[in-house]
């Protein structure tokens, strides 16, 4: 997915839940859920929220939607069943231009009596179809950036009624496309969740590209193996990053704990992963690619571009875009249903990878002075070449010299 990378203003709000009106549903709506699957809950979703513009009236419309689906489907602000659901607003000042935006987190909990930990289910909803850059419209209907929302949907219906051991938070993230605004502030709003948050599931554009991914850190991780291994139990086809992750020498956001960034980071999941928490990021792409990778060998790419068409999703990925929404459904279902789910997450999350040491001062002092010390080396080795090159070169002049000296006694004689 294409991102405008940008410096994070790193200002928490407490978010505060609103009313929200609903955009109303269909008579009997609710019953065709039970049918649908994940391409029918992307259709519904786009065709009736083409335009849904970060930080427009747009997004916040797509937002409304999002929790009138919800609702319908059983989670209300009534705790009936103990499905409630909920529109958090955030402020947030925009880094690329300095407008003091509005942006909303539709968020739907499945809690369960006496439980104490979560697992947090998420997506972003908005898109850049209005967005202007250079005085240009940049963007299409998000078809394919849509796809992690309809996953998000069906896995909300399916579970709603699981019995499960834990809380289960579903998150449509707004402010996405000027900077991961939404997953910010979720984080800083909601912290006694967040500590307590067994496994953060990320969508992303699942239904585009040729292969579905899942990536989990820099390092391995017992949450990424149990999860994989379940994808391989179930003849699931399912990806992890390749060795070669095309790593660009920039980070996402000015606090980042990690000095780089790849495709399995451009997302929500970054941030929960900066924080500690144990992620999985799902979403569609062909990692092995030329250069840094793209969505497809067949198809040119369309995620964040004006070709993000509901049209042109499904001529591209119709069978196979519902084939990866369908895979990555089931993948969460048998991972969150799992009984031994629970112990595995806390394991994880006690050998969690600590990247803060990345960037404390010590190390960037480290950093310099051993980049001195290089550069220090390689003067020094080029100075002793040199050196050497003309002494060298002073040998061959005498000798040189020595040699006309010969020559011309040669022919004095002669």
């Amino acid at each position: 997915m294409r991102k405008t990378i940008a410096l994070f203003v790193l200002t928490l709000v407490i978010c505060s839940c609103v009313s929200a009106t609903p955009i109303a549903v269909a008579e009997g709506e609710a019953d065709r859920f039970e049918s649908w699957n994940e391409t029918d809950f992307l259709k519904d979703f786009v065709s009736n929220n083409l335009d849904r513009t970060v930080a427009t009236a747009g997004e916040e419309k797509a937002g409304d939607y999002v929790l009138s689906v919800l609702e319908k489907m059983g989670y209300t602000t009534r705790k009936d069943n103990g499905l409630t659901s909920a529109k958090q607003r955030f402020d947030y000042v925009d880094s690329i231009n300095g407008d003091a935006n509005v942006g909303y987190n539709i968020v739907a909990r499945k809690d369960v009596s006496g439980a104490t930990e979560f697992v947090i289910i998420g997506c972003h909803y908005d898109n850049l179809t209005s967005y202007e850059l250079n005085g240009e419209k940049v963007g299409g209907e998000g078809a394919g950036e849509a796809t992690g929302v309809a996953v998000m949907l069906k896995l909300a219906y399916d579970l709603r009624y699981e019995t499960l051991p834990f809380n289960v938070v579903f998150v449509a993230f707004g402010g996405n496309q000027l900077g991961l605004y939404g997953a910010e502030k979720f984080i800083g709003a909601n912290q006694s969740i967040v500590d307590n948050t067994l496994l953060m599931l990320n969508l992303d554009s699942v239904g585009v590209g040729d292969y579905l991914y899942m990536y989990a850190d820099e390092v391995s991780t017992k949450h990424e193996d149990f999860v994989y291994d379940l994808s391989e139990k179930l003849n699931l086809d399912v990806r992890k990053p390749p060795k070669d992750k095309k790593i660009v020498a920039a980070k996402i956001r000015d606090d980042s704990k990690l000095p780089y960034h790849h495709k399995g980071l451009l997302s929500e999941n970054s941030l929960f992963l900066d924080y500690g928490v144990n992620t999985l990021n799902l979403f569609g792409y062909n990692w092995t690619g030329e250069g840094y990778g793209g969505e497809s060998e067949n198809h040119p790419d369309i995620v964040g571009t004006k070709r993000d068409t509901l049209s042109n999703y499904l001529a591209y990925y119709s069978e196979s875009g519902q084939k990866k929404m369908e895979t990555a459904t089931a993948l969460v279902k048998a991972a969150v249903t799992a009984e031994d789910f629970s112990a595995v997450m806390k394991e994880s999350k006690k050998e969690k990878f600590d990247y803060s040491w990345l960037v404390s001062d010590k190390v960037r002092i480290g950093v310099s002075l051993g980049i001195l010390a290089v550069l220090a080396a390689a003067a020094a080795l080029v100075y002793v070449k040199l050196d050497k090159i003309q002494k060298n070169s002073k040998k061959a002049e005498d000798k040189s010299d020595d040699f006309q000296k010969q020559s011309e006694k040669v022919f004095e004689d002669f």
